[in-house]
């Protein structure tokens, strides 16, 4: 497969069957992949913490609901 190499730029090749451009910069492409990774486990996070708020919302209001039934027995009584 031969390459030529793009103009201003030192990691960027074209593939000359392909047309495809190949990026050599390892250092670059381990950086980008990590910043995704660290974007899906921030939006994985977020997405747990709108659930536990979601749960505790829900827990509340039970705990709501179980005061006002013990409040009503005991004026009953």
């Amino acid at each position: 497969m031969p390459f030529s190499k793009v103009e201003n730029d030192l990691h960027l090749y074209r593939d000359d069957s392909t047309g495809a451009i190949i990026n050599t910069d390892h250092n670059s492409y381990n950086q980008y992949v990590s910043s995704r990774k660290n974007k899906e486990n921030l939006k994985n996070q977020q997405i747990m913490q709108g659930e536990e708020i979601k749960n505790i919302k829900n827990e509340i209001s039970e705990i709501k609901s179980l005061i006002v039934e013990l409040l009503n027995e005991t004026r009953r009584n």
